[in-house]
């Protein structure tokens, strides 16, 4: 806006353009997104997404309320359960043998409906069992980590059961594992780090994990984690459910959606 067209403008709108022009630089910013609707109805989903520009110390919201409510956390306890396993000894890091098995497990996310489920699952149940439900409480009370709720049986207190968490709590929990914030070693938080790895260009890189849970008969899916710029840091969450079983974009659309918003948003090339 010009200097003629200022003058001549009410001095409570040139104080409005101030405020506006100022930002959020004594402050953290929010924003509300309202236009990012169109990506979930495409899919015809419904959900939340949260991204937290670190530099800026900005939170862009879609569907900030729903932010607030809670949903299992599905394969994304993975995370949590990894660190966890780590720092206790359940995880055997010589000769990155625990590496080695996790990676065979990390990507199988969907909820089986088959009785028989593809062994290579177990693992995280096994290492739940090895760790103690109540010790891995004592680990998120401590964190803390979503509602702490063990009930449900295993797996199904992190898919189906008990266990709750907001996208917020989960932004929270990201952000502090980036910054070496959590209560488990530096070294094994590097560990979980990088098993999230992704994908990594000279732009950019992006450390994720999705996951799959039920509740209230509807599919809720995940996809969290972080971009990293060259100077910048950028955590997401992005929250989807659907009450249609048969939905053919769910799986694919945990990630899509937040590709979409994160180039709509300049975070992310339009061609990756």
């Amino acid at each position: 806006m010009n200097r003629v067209s200022m003058k001549h403008l009410p001095l409570y709108i040139i104080f409005a353009v101030a405020l506006m022009l100022a930002g959020c630089k004594n402050k953290t910013c929010i924003e509300n997104r309202s236009d990012f609707a169109k990506y979930y109805s495409q899919y015809r989903l419904s959900g939340n997404f949260v991204l937290y520009d670190l530099k800026k110390d900005k939170y862009t919201y879609y569907n900030q309320p729903q932010a607030q409510q809670a949903y299992p956390p599905g394969a994304t306890f993975k995370l949590f359960l990894s660190l966890v396993g780590f720092e206790t000894g359940n995880i055997k890091t010589e000769g990155n043998e625990g590496l080695d098995q996790i990676k065979t497990t990390w990507n199988h996310e969907h909820i089986t409906k088959d009785p028989f489920q593809n062994s290579t699952v177990h693992y995280y149940d096994l290492l739940t069992e090895k760790i103690g439900k109540q010790d891995i409480k004592t680990w998120m009370d401590k964190v803390p980590y979503g509602n702490a709720d063990t009930t449900g049986g295993i797996p199904g207190f992190w898919q189906t059961g008990g266990l709750k968490i907001t996208a917020d709590e989960q932004l929270a929990f990201l952000q502090k594992l980036y910054e070496h914030k959590l209560p488990f070693s530096e070294v094994n938080m590097d560990r979980v780090k990088g098993m999230m790895a992704m994908q990594d260009t000279l732009g950019y890189s992006i450390k994720g994990k999705v996951g799959w849970a039920e509740q209230d008969n509807q599919d809720i899916g995940w996809f969290v984690g972080y971009v990293e710029t060259k100077d910048d840091t950028y955590f997401f969450v992005n929250c989807i459910q659907s009450s249609d079983p048969g939905n053919p974009y769910f799986e694919s659309a945990r990630m899509d959606i937040v590709y979409k918003i994160l180039q709509n948003m300049k975070v992310l090339p339009n061609q990756l």
